[in-house]
């Protein structure tokens, strides 16, 4: 009898796992659980709904699987880590990582190609620019930090938003919000190098 009670106790715990396990499986996002780009929000430089839209805008272009997180602060020491480091941290599934900050104790730019980038916002408020203005800012930004993360550089096209004169808030406001031919081709030949073609939003 007292055999049976402890099979029965024990089948009642093991099926309880099972359960807390099949939960936290169903509350993950798609983007969790397959190949993405995690973008960071570091100190809440924008409300996490700001974010969220600027991040999707961005990814627009590409077509590619996103997430995002927010982080109050982050250190050099924590930015540059192995990339076995920064998928335990993030995940293994996030395949490169983008911070946004704006800290004026960090580089204006840091990208460590194919793992992640750090675009720092400190110039592009300066002048009190309208929001329309700011949010457009944003969304290059990103697209900036999503391309020097995966290891597409600057360019001559000044109708991409790579242009290498685009660092500046004013340069920035005159650039195109798109990747031209040079970065885009690129940009998507290494993220499907990176992590196949379920990184994209219509597998290729």
């Amino acid at each position: 009898m007292e055999r049976r009670f402890n099979v029965c106790s024990w089948m009642i715990v093991l099926l309880g796992f099972l359960w807390q396990q099949a939960i936290a499986v169903e509350r993950k996002s798609p983007a969790e659980v397959s190949p993405h780009v995690l973008f960071v929000n570091v100190g809440k430089v924008m409300n996490s709904k700001q974010f969220e839209a600027a991040v999707s805008n961005a990814c627009a272009q590409v077509q590619i699987k996103w997430r995002s997180e927010c982080v109050p602060k982050i250190t050099m020491n924590e930015i540059i880590i192995s990339k076995e480091e920064q998928s335990k941290k993030w995940g293994r599934e996030a395949v490169l990582v983008v911070y946004l900050t704006d800290d004026q104790a960090l580089p204006g730019l840091l990208n460590l190609p194919g793992q992640c980038s750090l675009i720092n916002i400190r110039t592009m408020h300066t002048d009190s620019p309208s929001v329309e203005v700011y949010e457009s800012r944003m969304k290059k930004s990103l697209m900036k930090g999503l391309a020097y993360a995966a290891g597409v550089g600057s360019n001559c096209d000044p109708h991409c938003v790579m242009y290498w004169k685009s660092f500046s808030a004013s340069g920035i406001d005159g650039t195109s919000s798109t990747f031209g031919p040079y970065a885009f081709f690129a940009l998507q030949d290494i993220l499907g190098a990176l992590a196949g073609g379920a990184i994209f939003q219509t597998e290729q």
